[in-house]
């Protein structure tokens, strides 16, 4: 054998050897090495509306932890199932993440449900929740009080409106659950969005809306905005830190109804348990930060996170509550 011989077939072992080791560390190397290109998180809302405002803020923190750069894809229409059916169809591989609300959840109950909250999707974190604010057209409701604006609702049959950033929304369903409970009807308008619901109510095109804080802050006197729109309560049960002298619900004569909305970060089903481990810990650093928790009360979000499960936990409970609700009163989420 000569030389070169040799050194070939020693050269062929040695490759043959790198290949068998790779095959057993390849796994190992891609989750050290996630993530290495930037990272996508799609909002279903349009850009401006509440959601897109809130999470720009953390989506700016976790790409400093995560050391990549983190793009915002706004995915608007369909009350989130333009943006749902787009990330199911990604691949799991951690480089598109997806933020989901009451209204991804709301969408999964509907009949022949394209996509499936629970299924469809790996549950990373919940990073935010939130009351919303009851608000009504200052010119052109006299209500200061929820029995106020659901006594004027009896009295106008099919002839007050409320606004919603969606079928489904946070918004709507607790509209729904509200006017349920007053015995009182309002025609429901959806919009696209947050901002476009309050816009709408601004102008009077609708009577009342719900919205985060984010949304409402230029129309409030509360936040030294026009006064356009007068605020009459919180959805939550108790008083909310994001506007302290509003009254809850029980105040507003409504002891049973307590109410947030919350925002929750998912990946496409199948998710490997390691780059959701890092995912979830880059969303826990920017909760934990004091400049983002001041940032996000800014906007009326409080800070959560936390593990996958109480994601999970958040999204059977949520669902189970709407299914009674469907039940009771026969309300379509289409």
């Amino acid at each position: 054998m000569t030389s070169t011989h040799s050194r070939l077939i020693k050269a062929a072992f040695a490759l043959t050897a790198a290949l068998s080791a790779l095959a057993f560390v390849t796994p190992a190397a891609f989750a050290q090495a996630y993530p290495n290109r930037p990272i996508t998180l799609v909002i279903p809302f349009p850009p401006g509306a509440g959601s897109d405002l809130v999470l720009r803020p953390l989506a700016e923190h976790i790409a400093k932890t995560l050391g990549q750069t983190v793009l915002v894809d706004n995915k608007p229409g369909g009350g989130s199932i333009i943006a749902s059916k787009y990330v199911k169809q990604q691949p799991a591989d951690g480089y598109t993440i997806y933020h989901v609300s009451n209204t991804a959840l709301t969408k999964s109950m509907v009949p022949d449900a394209e996509v499936d909250i629970r299924k469809d999707f790996t549950p990373i974190i919940m990073p935010l929740y939130s009351p919303l604010i009851i608000t009504v057209n200052a010119d052109q409701m006299k209500a200061t009080t929820v029995k106020d604006m659901l006594a004027e609702a009896r009295a106008k049959p099919g002839v007050l409106n409320y606004g919603s950033y969606g079928i489904g929304s946070g918004g709507h369903l607790f509209m729904e659950i509200l006017l349920n409970e007053g015995k009182a009807k309002m025609v429901h308008v959806p919009f696209q969005g947050t901002a476009q619901a309050v816009t709408a109510t601004v102008a009077g095109e609708v009577q009342v809306t719900t919205s985060i804080l984010a949304s409402l802050r230029a129309h409030i006197k509360e936040t030294a905005g026009s006064g356009k729109l007068r605020v009459i309560a919180v959805t939550t049960a108790d008083r909310s830190g994001v506007l302290p002298n509003t009254p809850g619900m029980k105040e507003a004569g409504f002891p049973d109804i307590d109410y947030s909305i919350w925002s929750g970060i998912v990946g496409p089903a199948g998710l490997p348990r390691d780059v959701v481990t890092k995912l979830n810990q880059a969303f826990n650093t920017a909760v934990r930060d004091p400049k983002i928790i001041e940032t996000e009360l800014r906007f009326g979000q409080f800070t959560k996170g936390g593990t996958p499960e109480v994601l999970v936990e958040q999204i059977n409970r949520e669902f189970n509550a709407y299914a009674k609700l469907i039940k009771e009163t026969g309300l379509k989420l289409e």
